[in-house]
């Protein structure tokens, strides 16, 4: 998140905080109506509104530090399987949990900003109301107050405000995922087995690494159900690149392109990958 590439991370996740800390407050503020007697019988004893407010922010702030340090083991966790998993794709994948000062920081200053958010609101709701008229009334006039109800409606739109863009984007997410599954790569997928070797740690010149891969090639066709194999020095969706000079009879040097890109491929490499030759031979 505090790299130039996660900066794009910001508003969802602030996002998220804000969903959490009003769904929190919520609860909070029917559990401080609950508890509303006893907090006006604390006022009628003597009690001041400051003191009963620290008393709430205090238990708010410590439900805060104990989901804040909860957060963090998750976070931990949650990124050892995820690089896991996302190793077995990519084996130079690299992404390092590091709890460092900004980190720390970073945590700290929104555990503290979560629990006074979400606690500030029911303490003032409770210790706004005269303790005399709200024993005379047997506690019922808070708890079903228009004050305490506008601020759970309040509270209740401001999720459904936020939760209705974040449905949206994951919903469009979840269909982007979808499309890719699907998508026409100009070959059948299913069925289709990629495997990487490298074959310099078998091979070093250019002969050996061809007899290699014959014998590769010969082994894995003798598998039962296996119809047709071959080889590519780069591989489909690999990401490697490779180009060589190219020459044009007639052509003066140095004019246009002279490199192209190139991939050295095994026989029936196209009927493998199931790619119709259009014009030619294979």
């Amino acid at each position: 998140l505090f790299g130039p590439k996660g900066a794009s991370a910001w508003p969802a996740v602030g996002v998220l905080l804000v969903m959490a800390c009003a769904n929190l407050a919520s609860l909070l503020l029917a559990r401080g109506g609950a508890r509303a007697t006893e907090m006006w019988l604390r006022l009628s004893l003597g009690a001041s509104r400051p003191r009963i407010i620290q008393q709430m922010l205090t238990e708010s702030i410590t439900l805060a530090t104990i989901a804040g340090g909860a957060a963090v083991a998750v976070a931990s966790i949650g990124h050892t399987g995820l690089a896991r998993l996302l190793a077995r794709v990519d084996s130079d994948f690299a992404m390092p949990f590091v709890l460092d000062g900004t980190v720390v920081v970073f945590v700290i200053a929104a555990t503290l900003a979560a629990g006074v958010l979400v606690g500030g609101l029911p303490a003032w709701q409770v210790a706004r109301h005269g303790a005399a008229d709200s024993l005379a009334g047997g506690g019922r006039g808070v708890v079903g107050g228009g004050g305490p109800r506008r601020s759970g409606r309040l509270l209740v739109s401001l999720q459904l405000a936020l939760a209705l863009p974040l449905l949206l984007m994951a919903s469009l997410l979840v269909r982007t995922v979808y499309n890719l599954q699907r998508a026409d790569l100009g070959f059948p997928a299913r069925q289709l087995l990629l495997m990487r070797v490298d074959v310099r740690e078998f091979a070093s010149s250019g002969p050996a690494r061809a007899a290699v891969l014959r014998a590769l090639r010969d082994s894995i066709r003798e598998v039962p159900g296996v119809q047709h194999v071959s080889y590519s020095q780069l591989g489909i969706f690999s990401g490697g690149e490779s180009s060589s000079s190219i020459a044009v009879e007639g052509a003066e040097a140095g004019a246009g392109d002279t490199e192209s890109a190139m991939d050295v491929a095994g026989p029936e490499y196209f009927s493998t990958l199931g790619v119709p030759v259009l014009l030619g031979r294979e």
